[in-house]
């Protein structure tokens, strides 16, 4: 078994060797960070899947990924690419140079006739490309003429790193020479005292490379692998990162952000074999926890952009009052107790939208024939967050909450701010409506309040819901939240007592 394993090793070897050697003149000094795709190898289909399987919902959102592979797959097998990669550096971050991006071809003129078929690549359309004999290398101008200058270096250890694995993506976590080394150590000198305290170079100066690979189908796993300087520093490092591990377990912070994350990331070290720590996981251990904390961020993002709409809105209220000797408009234009447009309508001028409010004629309702015809102009601040297909309508769910006790009766001129005895910041003037609740943005409807169940009507997400108050700030109200005080929050001269 070891001498029909050891041809594939030795094969391995020659070809991570190959492909260091060819790659080594496009390194920089500064050059941390390398990423391998052999997009030949990659299988479009099985990582859709694997986002489906495991996304849910999120997945929609997300699903550009492994379709952009798809696409990238077929332009390479067009241009014949041979290999890819992207080179990350100081540069990257510190002057937000875009990566170096090297696509070798199997000869010169296949590179040649490449060249601008890749600059009409989405991706690369920030990207110059010279050509160096078989390779065309992406960056920006200063990054190229930096490439002009350089000599090239021997890199011993990134074909050892190459090595690691001959998965079709590998992430290479790389230092050429002693640039990085030298700039953490002199910004960091010793490792924190909970972990042990210690010079910040058993990392700088212990670790030689880092790959994480990515295999599959059928099954994708990722294989971290650390090469050490030698056994005892792979050992120290082992226990750093069982350190690490138990300080994060006993803060709690990781297991807020995802559900037993503390637990994954003690399963995760790696197992020292020799001077190296390797460790495997596959899909199964680390998309469940992963994919938990992706909804919750997106969760948490949805909630701030809805929070920064409604406080747009609350602004746009003030300014109108201010425009208006104090005065709130009312839910809705009138003429001969006619109703006519929305208040989202003569909201426009304050919220950056003038040239838009001057098409509407302000005589007329909102279904005239002309104005009508301005329903499929919402702004985008209006637009129901997640329901595209109510965009589409043109409906919106920034609803007022409308009753004769909450500060926008029903065919009201508008209250001034004086008018809210219980306080601007103990009374709700915009909210979000569920979506089944959605109107035309320029109709003159809102979400009528019922007092017996004043929740009604209201968009519920993570288990609460989100309102502007009169003073222009934006709170968000647990579901538990008792009816008796949500009704209060709503009527603007109860002189109810609400509790924090």
């Amino acid at each position: 078994m070891i001498l029909l394993a050891l041809p594939f090793s030795l094969c391995a070897a020659e070809k991570a060797e190959a492909r260091a050697k060819r790659l080594a003149p496009y390194l920089e000094e500064s050059t941390f960070g390398i990423i391998r795709v052999d997009l030949g190898r990659v299988n479009g289909d099985a990582v859709e899947k694997t986002f489906a399987k495991y996304l849910g919902k999120l997945y929609d959102e997300l699903a550009r990924f492994p379709k952009l592979l798809q696409e990238m797959k077929k332009t390479w097998n067009t241009l014949q690419v041979q290999d890819f990669y992207v080179l990350l550096s100081a540069a990257t971050i510190m002057d937000r140079e875009v990566p170096r991006i090297v696509v070798q071809f199997k000869d010169a003129a296949t590179a040649k006739k490449a060249e601008p078929k890749l600059e009409q690549v989405p991706l690369f359309q920030e990207f110059q490309f010279l050509q160096f004999g078989s390779t065309l290398v992406g960056a920006d101008k200063g990054s190229l003429a930096r490439l002009k200058m350089a000599k090239a270096a021997a890199q011993p250890e990134l074909a050892k790193a190459m090595s690691a694995s001959d998965s079709p993506v590998q992430f290479i976590l790389y230092t050429g020479s002693d640039l990085i080394r030298r700039s953490l150590e002199e910004n960091v000198e010793q490792l924190p005292e909970e972990l042990g305290g210690g010079s910040i170079k058993l990392i700088t100066r212990g670790i030689r490379w880092a790959v994480v690979s990515l295999e599959g189908p059928p099954k994708m796993k990722l294989t971290l692998t650390i090469q050490a300087k030698d056994e005892a520093t792979a050992l120290e490092l082992t226990k750093v990162m069982r350190t690490a591990a138990k300080i994060a377990k006993e803060k709690g912070d990781l297991d807020k952000v995802i559900p037993g994350g503390s637990k994954l990331l003690f399963e995760a070290i790696p197992i020292r074999k020799g001077d190296q720590l390797v460790k495997t996981i596959d899909e199964e251990e680390v998309a469940g926890p992963i994919s938990t904390a992706l909804k919750k961020m997106r969760t948490a993002a949805s909630r701030a952009e809805r929070m920064n709409v409604l406080k747009q809105m609350a602004l746009g209220m003030h300014n109108y009052a201010s425009s208006q000797g104090n005065g709130l408009p009312g839910p809705w234009s009138m003429k001969k107790k006619k109703r006519l447009l929305s208040w989202r309508v003569h909201l426009l001028p304050y919220l950056e939208q003038q040239q838009l409010y001057q098409q509407f004629k302000l005589d007329e309702p909102w279904d005239s024939p002309h104005n009508k015809k301005l329903i499929k102009l919402m702004p985008k601040i209006f637009a129901p967050r997640g329901y595209a297909s109510l965009s589409r309508q043109g409906k919106t769910t920034i609803l007022l909450p409308v009753h004769k006790e909450s500060i926008f009766p029903p065919d009201s001129k508008g209250m001034k701010f004086q008018d809210i005895k219980d306080g601007t910041s103990a009374t709700i003037m915009i909210v979000e409506a569920d979506p089944k609740n959605a109107v035309i943005w320029t109709k003159p409807d809102d979400l009528m309040l019922d007092p017996k169940n004043p929740k009604k009507g209201l968009r519920m997400y993570d288990e609460g819901f989100l309102a502007a108050l009169g003073d222009g700030s934006v709170r968000y109200f647990s579901a538990k939240t008792k009816p008796k005080s949500v009704w209060a929050l709503f009527t603007r001269d109860g002189g109810e007592t609400i509790d924090d």
